[in-house]
């Protein structure tokens, strides 16, 4: 991920300014193991609009509630349109003066695949 000083533009890890729709196509993998991504979507990519990929890129992915797309199994190819989007998540460590401590992951930046529609 970059951001254009020239344009106000986050680009994203698939090399697009975030919101842009594109088509994506890979294959469902399983997360790192760890506890915060083991209920997440990872989609390991081939494809950014029709061009292969030069690096391996694993992004997370969501898929609206309210569309016909099922969430497919580990080990399944898809093609999807959509774009990435991400936010802040997490907890400032100074929020924590003000407040009592919890356990959390850290205050980051993070991106994922909104999955708008599957081609079939």
């Amino acid at each position: 991920m970059e951001y254009s000083e020239i344009n106000k533009e986050i680009i994203g890890s698939l090399g697009k300014p975030l919101g842009t729709i594109i088509q994506i196509e890979g294959v469902i993998v399983s997360g790192d193991g760890s506890k915060s991504e083991e209920d997440k979507l990872k989609i390991k990519i081939f494809k950014v609009d029709d061009k292969g990929i030069e690096k391996e890129i694993i992004i997370t992915a969501e898929i609206f509630s309210w569309i016909s797309v099922k969430e497919p199994e580990e080990g399944v190819s898809v093609k999807y349109i959509g774009y990435e989007t991400g936010g802040m998540t997490g907890i400032p460590d100074k929020a924590f003066s003000y407040m009592p401590y919890i356990a959390t992951a850290g205050f980051t930046f993070s991106i994922y695949f909104q999955v708008i529609k599957s081609i079939v």
